[in-house]
Formats: C-alpha cells, sequence, structure tokens
C-alpha cells in the first residue's frame, strides 16, 4: 500500500533506509548531460520528504514501476554492491510487437553504447542476460514477464527488439518493424506524442539487514495494457 502520494508518483516503502517509490511514465529519475526534462523523480522526493536520498539505480524515462532508493549513504553501499553483484531479483511487464516463439526463452546479449542515446548489442558489450515468458497474447501482440539477471541500460527494450519484437510503442528500438508499431499505433488509437511505452518495472526484491528477502511491487499504471484479451 502507498504511503504517501507525490506528483503522480507515490511511496511504497520507507524502511531500514530503503524508500521505494512507483515512478510513472514519462518521468526522469535523474536527468542526464543536458537534459531538459522537467523536475526529476529524485528531487521532487526529496522536496516532498524534507531530506535528502541516494540514487540505486534507474528504469528509463518511458517506462513506469518500482524505483529504489537509500536514505542513508551506508545503504546505498550496500545496495549498489548487491546491484552490481547480481543478487537484486528484478521482474517487468511488457506488451511486445508480435509472439515470441518459443515463449520461453533467455536472451544473452552483450551491451555497449551506441549512437543518440541509444544502446547496442556488441561482442564487446557488458555481459547482459534476460529472462522473458509469454504471459498471453492478443491481436498480434504479447504480454510477457521479463527477469533481469544483469542492470544495464535499456536492457529490456534492446533484448527484446533484439528478438523482433519491439515494446508498444517504442520508437528507439523499433529497427526494422517500426512501420508495424506505427500501423499498430494507429489502429490501437495510441497518440503519437504519448511520453510512456509499454514498459513496467513490476517487483523488486532484495535482502534487508536481517537477512530476509523484501519484496515490493506495484500495478502497472492506467492504460497500460492497451489491448483487451
Amino acid at each position: 500500500m502507498a504511503l504517501e502520494a507525490g506528483a503522480g508518483w507515490r511511496i511504497l516503502f520507507d524502511e531500514d533506509g530503503v524508500l521505494a517509490v512507483a515512478k510513472p511514465p514519462g518521468l526522469v529519475v535523474v536527468p542526464g548531460r543536458g537534459d531538459d526534462l522537467g523536475e526529476p523523480l529524485r528531487q521532487q522526493v526529496e522536496r516532498h520528504l524534507g531530506r535528502p536520498v541516494w540514487v540505486v539505480h534507474r528504469i528509463d524515462r518511458p517506462a513506469s514501476g518500482v524505483v529504489l532508493f537509500a536514505t542513508s549513504a551506508e545503504v546505498h553501499r550496500t545496495l549498489s554492491m548487491a546491484f552490481e553483484a547480481g543478487v537484486v531479483e528484478r521482474r517487468y511487464l511488457a506488451w511486445v510487437l508480435g509472439v515470441p516463439e518459443p515463449p520461453e526463452a533467455t536472451i544473452d546479449l552483450p551491451i555497449r553504447e551506441g549512437r543518440k542515446g541509444r544502446m547496442k548489442g556488441a561482442p564487446d558489450g557488458k555481459p547482459s542476460r534476460t529472462e522473458y515468458r509469454v504471459l498471453r497474447t492478443a491481436d498480434g501482440c504479447a504480454l510477457l514477464e521479463a527477469r533481469l539477471h544483469s542492470g544495464r541500460r535499456h536492457q529490456v527494450r534492446l533484448h527484446l527488439a533484439y528478438r523482433g519484437h519491439p515494446i508498444l510503442v517504442d520508437p528507439l528500438y523499433a529497427g526494422p518493424r517500426a512501420a508495424d508499431l506505427d500501423a499498430l499505433r494507429r489502429r490501437l488509437g495510441l497518440p503519437p506524442d504519448e511520453p510512456g511505452i509499454r514498459l513496467h518495472a513490476a517487483e523488486i526484491a532484495w535482502r534487508g539487514p536481517d537477512g530476509q528477502l523484501r519484496r515490493i511491487g506495484c500495478e502497472p499504471p492506467a492504460g497500460f495494457d492497451p489491448i483487451r484479451p
């Protein structure tokens, strides 16, 4: 249950130096170099709480879902090391174009920085692994559950597009399926300038100071499911 509400975001958990926030699509966690995208989530949270928070990880601006902050430098170090070691569990939901075959698989594709804010798959990139499974299909699209075993920038978006199934409606990684994605957008009546894509950080789990697994999740925002079964 949310503890407090912010401007489009809400606090899900605030204990033991860990703050979990549900981020809406279209809001940056922290701005990149040269970005002018409005007040970032971190700054809004600090203003709301009246105290500083430390960024543990990010999710993409057009995505929604759970983001962890730390409320002390010590907890920030602990959580950052847990993310780096790959022991933090992260589960995403994603609507994609087409239906992947097989319906369950692991994508191993090293990732490095590309051009113009994009990431790219490359042999000399950092090891990156995503597991997915199809939850349901409708109208030539599929709702997937994706579990991350690494935390590269744009990882889910790039990995699924690499398999030929870009996320709705993600023009950055549409590639050769850009025309198909645009046609689907028009058919579903999705606005061309909406700030979000159908990618949601549904759940995150980490071990607290007592060694117990803490699991925090949140439901996707209204309109996340553009296709009814």
